[in-house]
C-alpha cells in the first residue's frame, strides 16, 4: 500500500499579508487622491477658460451695440445691411434665394425659386410690411413644376 503523504503550504507570516494588504490600500487611497486633485485642477482650468469666453463675447457683443448701422464696402459703394436685412425676413421658408444683387442704385434685384405662384406673392406681401418695395420682373415655370423668378426694388 503507497502512503500518500500531504504537504502543508507554509502560508506567509500573518505580519507580512498585513502589509501587503495596508500597502495596497495605502496606495488605493493615494491614487484616489492623486486622481481628486487632479479633476480639481482640470475643472478650475475649465471653469477659468469659460470665463474668460464669456467676458469675450460679452465684450464683442457690447462693441457691437456701439456700432450704429452696419455697412459693408461693395466696388466704391457704401451697401447698407439693412436691405439685406429686411430682405431675409420677408423670405418664408419655401422661397429660395438663388442670386442677390444691388445695382449701382442700390436697388435690390433677386432671382430664386418657390414652389407656387402664391409662395412669391406672400413674399412680397412680407416685403412690404418690411418696407421694401419689391415688383416681379420675370417669372417661369421649369420641368419639375418649380416656379423660377426675378424680383426688382422700386416702382414698378
Amino acid at each position: 500500500m503507497r502512503k500518500i503523504r500531504l504537504v502543508a503550504l507554509q502560508s506567509p507570516p500573518k505580519t507580512t499579508t498585513f502589509k501587503i494588504l495596508f500597502l495596497l490600500v495605502i496606495g488605493c487611497c493615494i491614487s484616489t487622491l492623486l486622481f481628486y486633485i487632479w479633476t480639481q485642477y482640470k475643472t478650475q482650468q475649465l471653469r477659468a477658460q469659460l470665463i474668460a469666453e464669456q467676458s469675450n463675447i460679452q465684450i464683442t457683443l457690447d462693441k457691437l451695440k456701439v456700432i450704429p448701422s452696419p455697412s459693408t464696402q461693395q466696388k466704391d459703394s457704401v451697401v447698407q445691411l439693412n436691405l439685406l436685412d429686411n430682405l431675409l425676413r420677408a423670405r418664408t421658408p419655401e422661397v429660395l434665394f438663388n442670386h442677390i444683387q444691388l445695382d449701382q442704385k442700390n436697388l435690390l434685384q433677386v432671382e430664386g425659386i418657390a414652389p407656387s405662384a402664391l409662395a412669391i406673392g406672400i413674399f412680397i406681401n412680407n416685403a412690404q410690411q418690411q418696407g421694401l418695395m419689391l415688383h416681379i420682373q420675370q417669372v417661369s415655370v421649369d420641368e419639375q413644376g418649380q416656379v423660377r423668378f426675378t424680383i426688382q426694388q422700386g416702382a414698378a
